[in-house]
């Protein structure tokens, strides 16, 4: 809940705010004749539309309003493909039994935000040319399996945490929340498959 509010928050008060800023920017771009002040305001108005840009990605990001709505399969394999897009991956996203029955918000959220972690993981560290997810439904438990190519890493989680990967640590969490089980399988140079359980 708290992050549904921050995300609204971002997208309408800071969101509305950058867009008057732009708006102002635009006027006093129209409004004056010297040449290095007409330079200064179109740097300005590139640094408020980047602004605008990575605002409307964080809101999304820490609560896409399409999983309330298309649920978590659609909204996977939407972010899987920006994802592929963003960091030059062969991205690819399979589902397996499941059919038109919604999981748990609790349970959508969760799944959304540890395979967002491990993908934006993949895209900054991992090196890999390809990642693969898996969301699979066995009856009453459901499977997700992020896999990369890439660089893999030592995967023993206490290490982990102290060495500051807080990413996964946060993963590990939001599946203990769950009452599930996180297992990650890595060597360096062999990439890594992660395995949710719930």
């Amino acid at each position: 809940a708290e992050r549904h509010y921050v995300a609204r928050e971002l997208h309408d008060e800071a969101g509305q705010a950058l867009t008057s800023l732009l708006f102002g920017l635009r006027q006093l771009e129209a409004q004056q004749a010297d040449a290095t002040l007409a330079a200064h305001v179109t740097e300005l108005k590139q640094i408020t539309n980047g602004l605008f840009d990575n605002l409307h990605r964080l809101a999304a990001d820490l609560r896409p309003a399409s999983l309330d709505h298309l649920g978590l399969v659609p909204v996977l394999q939407q972010y899987v493909k920006a994802m592929g897009d963003r960091y030059g991956l062969i991205a690819q996203f399979k589902t397996v039994g499941f059919n038109s029955d919604r999981l748990s918000v609790e349970i959508e959220t969760a799944l959304y935000r540890i395979v967002q972690e491990a993908l934006t993981n993949i895209g900054r560290h991992a090196r890999a040319t390809r990642a693969d997810v898996l969301l699979e439904r066995r009856g009453d438990r459901v499977v997700v399996v992020v896999e990369d190519n890439g660089s893999g890493f030592e995967a023993e989680i206490g290490r982990l945490a102290q060495d500051g990967h807080l990413g996964l640590v946060g993963m590990q969490e939001r599946v203990e929340m769950l009452g599930g089980s996180l297992t990650i399988e890595s060597a360096v140079g062999a990439g890594t498959t992660i395995v949710v359980e719930v």
